[in-house]
């Protein structure tokens, strides 16, 4: 009886160093990264698809890698040493397995989530709080997110399908709500009602760790598909995006002490709803002067994930 032998590697962040260990060793390797190895982050110059220096979404799998010639193997380029890292761990993939099936994730959520961002409005609605601010961001996509379970569901299908062989897929959900239809249905998961007040972004400090930087400036939302799976792989969503929601939202309420553990220093949430009544209260009064003149002892933040606590 010939035995197939096979190896499932998800591992963020070591692939560099244990990739190559397998080779030789399994007749399938499959690993997980992460998705921000893309141009996207202001350096494109395609003349077709770039526009100032951003690729325009969505992007796929054919979108360029921050490289010098757009390709995985080429020389990483970007301005993050981490992304060069994050690009030369999947080039060392397929270096080492050149059949390897290799998975592109964003935000991972779900019960253990090492940045629980749903907890900034879980634990609102738990304090009874019946107003959340936001900023103009907050009408995009949230773009790239992956429910555990449905996260899995792509090595699951990879296995099953020899087509992945020498692949790369984006892993993400097929629905991308805004964040305000995400705030609204964390509410609804916890039988809440809420409101959702909407601010330029220089006075809406309290949203900033669920916007998690794209009200900065710095950069567009990245917006992916993950065309290509549903195509090859017949990748759809085991968990929908409400079921997902609420059973995160369950987990967070059942286990708030390692919740908080876990967001850490890196969700940057100070949960200071003074000074939030007062932005509020003086938003209403249509006083934006007083608004811009609060003062956080403690400046809520864009969220830093690379905190996260393992």
């Amino acid at each position: 009886m010939i035995r197939r032998r096979c190896c499932l590697q998800v591992l963020y962040g070591r692939l560099r160093s244990t990739a190559p260990l397998f080779t030789g060793r399994c007749g399938r390797f499959y690993s997980g990264g992460g998705m921000v190895t893309y141009d996207t982050w202001g350096t494109a110059t395609d003349p077709e698809f770039a526009v100032k220096g951003e690729w325009i979404p969505p992007h796929s799998e054919a979108t360029p890698q921050m490289t010098d010639d757009g390709t995985i193997f080429g020389e990483p380029n970007s301005f993050n040493p981490k992304l060069n890292k994050i690009i030369q761990s999947e080039a060392d993939v397929f270096r080492a397995h050149p059949n390897a099936t290799h998975v592109r994730y964003g935000a991972i959520y779900g019960p253990n989530n090492i940045l629980p961002v749903m907890w900034s409005v879980v634990k609102r609605l738990l304090d009874g709080r019946t107003r959340i601010v936001v900023n103009p961001t907050s009408r995009l996509p949230r773009a790239n997110e992956c429910f555990g379970r449905n996260a899995a569901e792509y090595f699951l299908l990879a296995v099953d399908n020899p087509g992945s062989q020498g692949e790369a897929f984006n892993g993400l959900e097929d629905t991308m709500p805004t964040t305000v239809q995400w705030i609204h249905m964390v509410a609804a998961a916890m039988g809440k009602e809420v409101e959702v007040v909407e601010m330029p972004t220089e006075i809406a400090a309290p949203y900033r760790p669920l916007d998690q930087g794209w009200g900065d400036g710095l950069m567009s939302p990245q917006i992916f598909t993950n065309e290509k799976a549903r195509l090859l792989l017949g990748y759809k969503d085991v968990v929908g995006k409400r079921d997902a929601i609420a059973a995160t939202a369950r987990w967070m309420i059942d286990n708030q002490e390692k919740v908080m553990t876990s967001a850490g220093t890196a969700l940057q949430e100070p949960f200071d709803y003074e000074n939030e009544d007062k932005l509020l209260a003086a938003w209403d009064a249509r006083d934006y002067h007083a608004c811009l003149a609060i003062e956080w002892e403690v400046e809520p933040g864009w969220g830093h994930f690379y905190c996260a606590q393992p």
